[in-house]
C-alpha cells in the first residue's frame, strides 16, 4: 500500500477546517479514511510486552519507524512504566495497565496441536482422544483410538511425550474451551515435561521422538513444527491462517466507552473467505490479543500514533507471516476508531468540496 505521512503540527489547522465545513464522521469511518496516511508523533513510546509478543510488536516497530524516522518504539518490562501494555488477560501475559486510557483487540492470537513423532506429516484427533491423552489414559501414539482416527497411517508404539511451557496465555486456554464445546468436558492442558522458556521448549520438542503438544500459533509458525488436524461434525479442521481466520469472523464484540472486548461466539455462522464463496471449517482455538493505551494524550499521544498503526492493513497483513490473524474488518474499523479519535484529523479530509 501506498501512503503518506502526516505529523501532529498541522492537527489544530485541520481540525478547525474539517469541524466549519463537515458535521463530525463516525470514528470507524474515519479510520477507513486514515488507512492512507501514516500519522507520527515525534518522541519516544515505551512498550510492555513479553518474551512471545515482542517478535510480533518488533516487526510492526521497523515498519512504522520506516514511515516515522522522528519516533522511537522501546520494549519495558514493567507494565507501570509503559505508554501501552499488550495483553490477553491471563497470567502468562502482563497485566493491564492500572489506569488505561483505551482498551481494544490488536490482532488474534491462536494455539494449535504440534506433534514429532516418527516422521508423521500430520495426523487426526478429536476431543475425546485429545482429553484422554491429556488425562493419561492414553499414552501411546499406537492407541487403537488414535489409529481409528488415522487409518491411513502406520502407527508405531511409542510413548507420548506431553511438552508445554510452565504458563498457559490465552489462546491455549482457548484450545481449552474448544475442547469443552465439543465435548470434552475435562479438557485441560498438562505437561508431563515442562519447559522454562521459549528456546528451551523448542530444542527439547524437535529433539524428541513422540513428543505432542498445544502451543501458540506464533511458536509453532516460529520452529516451522508439525501440525495435527481436529475432527468436528462438519469434517476435519486443518491448522492455519485461513481456518482462524474463518473463526475470526465468529467474532461478538462490546464497546463500554473507550474499551472494546472481543469474544468468540460459535453460534455466529462463518463468513466465506475474501474473495471467495468457499466457507472453511473454522480452528477455533483463537483468542485475541489486546493493546491498553495507559496514559493519556497530554502525556504522550504518540502512543495512540503507534497503537493506529498496528491497527492498520499493513502491518495487519505484515503479522500473517508470524503465525497471528487480521482482525475481522468491522473490528478493526471499530478498535483504529477509538485509538484513532484524538489523532490529527487525516489531511485527506481538508480538502474543500463544492
Amino acid at each position: 500500500m501506498r501512503y503518506k505521512k502526516t505529523t501532529a503540527v498541522f492537527a489544530p489547522l485541520v481540525f478547525l477546517f474539517i469541524s466549519a465545513c463537515t458535521p463530525p464522521m463516525p470514528p470507524d469511518v474515519l479510520a477507513a479514511i486514515a488507512e492512507q496516511e501514516v500519522t507520527c508523533i515525534p518522541g519516544e513510546v515505551k512498550v510492555g510486552v513479553d518474551a512471545e509478543t515482542t517478535p510480533l510488536i518488533q516487526s510492526a516497530i521497523d515498519l512504522y519507524t520506516t514511515s516515522c524516522e522522528l519516533s522511537t518504539v522501546t520494549f519495558v518490562e514493567d507494565g507501570a512504566d509503559a505508554d501501552i501494555v499488550v495483553f490477553d488477560n491471563s497470567a502468562a501475559r502482563l497485566p493491564i495497565c492500572p489506569t488505561s486510557v483505551a482498551a481494544v483487540p490488536f490482532v488474534v492470537e491462536g494455539s494449535g496441536i504440534a506433534l514429532n513423532y516418527s516422521g508423521a506429516t500430520s495426523l487426526n484427533f478429536d476431543a475425546q482422544v485429545l482429553s484422554k491423552i491429556y488425562s493419561g489414559q492414553i499414552t501411546d501414539w499406537a492407541d487403537p483410538a488414535i489409529a481409528a482416527l488415522n487409518p491411513e497411517s502406520e502407527l508405531i508404539s511409542l510413548p507420548i511425550v506431553l511438552m508445554g511451557l510452565t504458563s498457559a496465555n490465552n489462546s491455549i486456554l482457548s484450545f481449552e474451551q474448544w475442547m469443552k464445546y465439543l465435548g470434552a468436558s475435562d479438557f485441560q492442558v498438562k505437561v508431563n515435561q515442562p519447559a522454562e522458556n521459549l528456546e528451551q521448549l523448542a530444542e527439547a520438542f524437535t529433539t524428541t521422538d513422540g513428543s505432542l503438544g498445544i502451543f501458540p500459533a506464533e511458536f509453532i509458525s516460529a520452529n516451522a513444527l508439525t501440525v495435527g488436524s481436529v475432527v468436528v461434525p462438519e469434517g476435519s479442521a486443518v491448522f492455519d491462517i485461513e481456518t482462524m481466520s474463518s473463526a475470526g469472523t465468529q467474532v461478538k464484540s462490546e464497546i463500554n466507552g473507550d474499551v472494546l472486548t472481543a469474544s468468540l461466539d460459535p453460534s455466529i455462522a462463518v463468513a466465506s473467505a475474501e474473495g471467495t464463496d468457499q466457507v472453511n471449517v473454522p480452528w477455533q482455538a483463537i483468542s485475541w490479543l489486546n493493546l491498553a493505551i495507559c496514559k493519556a494524550d497530554d502525556v504522550n499521544l504518540g502512543a495512540r500514533a503507534f497503537a493506529r498503526f498496528l491497527l492498520r492493513q499493513d502491518a495487519q497483513g505484515q503479522f500473517t507471516t508470524l503465525g497471528y490473524v487480521p482482525l475481522d474488518e468491522s473490528l478493526r474499523l471499530n478498535a483504529a476508531g477509538i485509538i484513532g479519535k484524538t489523532l490529527p484529523t487525516p489531511t485527506g479530509l481538508a480538502t474543500p468540496t463544492e
